[in-house]
């Protein structure tokens, strides 16, 4: 779902722009006034963690493939507001260093992927656990529907830019994009199972049963690390959803990089294959985790 350059028009990139800048100034301010201390540990490496699992996509079917969003598994242990700060971080190195979405396109990514897909997840998480008491249910409904969600406003934008007619690019969107979701429900129950294993009340604004576990956040770093290490290498080649629709539709040729990034499509100049792509993941982990931590750092700094 990242949007590249050159899909939407000036008119819709640049107040999605400001829309987007605004609202991470002000999850900002909210994130150093409620900052949970015992959670902080865990803020860089989630990003990280989103970051890697990304890069994995998986095969949907039908020549397309899916990969994680990561809106909702973040915003369930970080909060709304954490979350949309730590996707858009992890937006904005995709595409300054691996040319993964636009920058021209990187606040509407970062509108659609951050403030509806981890706003309205986590809503929709909320809602759903306070009337079913089901966590399980509630985390993949709403996963599924940040997805969904996500894809209908891009599908939107798509066509306030002139691309492709809203009646033919939302049921393409939608449609696609309703598969995706559900590995999305899957890999976030998942991830969230393995990360309530290491830590406290993972479950943000959730009353849980206290379990004393001591917190390590590291085994997440270790685990981002071995997912771009041994499996990112072996993620699907299949297109992935947007870029499947792009395709079918006639519009894909749209695309142009405003920028060279230096680590194009995942790949280290002068590795080839597997080895590329593993080395370029491993520089993302640590460069997103270095620069949430850095962010989270400041925020900690600013509320003392």
């Amino acid at each position: 779902m990242h949007i590249p350059d050159g899909f939407l028009e000036p008119e819709v990139w640049a107040p999605l722009t400001a829309v987007s800048a605004s609202a991470i100034a002000y999850a900002s301010k909210k994130v150093s006034k409620n900052l949970d201390e015992r959670k902080v540990p865990l803020m860089g490496v989630i990003a990280a963690f989103v970051f890697a699992a990304q890069m994995v996509n998986f095969p949907i079917g039908g020549g397309t493939s899916g990969h994680l969003m990561g809106g909702v598994l973040i915003a369930t242990i970080m909060g709304p507001f954490a979350a949309l700060l730590m996707i858009s971080t992890v937006l904005i190195i995709q595409a300054l260093l691996f040319q993964d979405g636009g920058i021209t396109a990187l606040g509407a990514n970062i509108f659609n992927m951050g403030i509806v897909g981890a706003g309205l997840g986590y809503l929709t998480f909320k809602g759903l656990n306070s009337v079913t008491g089901n966590l399980n249910f509630a985390v993949f409904t709403a996963s599924w529907l940040s997805v969904v969600t996500a894809a209908g406003i891009a599908a939107a934008e798509l066509s306030i830019s002139g691309v492709i007619p809203l009646t033919v690019s939302l049921p393409a969107m939608t449609g696609v994009h309703a598969i995706i979701g559900i590995g999305e429900g899957a890999i976030t129950i998942a991830a969230l199972g393995l990360i309530s294993g290491v830590s406290v009340d993972v479950f943000y604004g959730v009353q849980t049963v206290k379990v004393q576990r001591r917190p390590i956040p590291w085994i997440l770093l270790a685990v981002s690390m071995s997912v771009a290490l041994f499996i990112a290498p072996f993620a699907s080649e299949f297109p992935d959803g947007l870029e499947r629709v792009a395709e079918s539709l006639g519009f894909l040729e749209r695309g142009t990089p405003k920028v060279t990034s230096p680590l194009p499509d995942y790949q280290i100049p002068g590795l080839s294959g597997g080895i590329s792509t593993s080395m370029a993941g491993v520089v993302g982990v640590l460069v997103t985790f270095g620069l949430a931590y850095m962010i989270i750092k400041m925020l900690r700094r600013r509320h003392r």
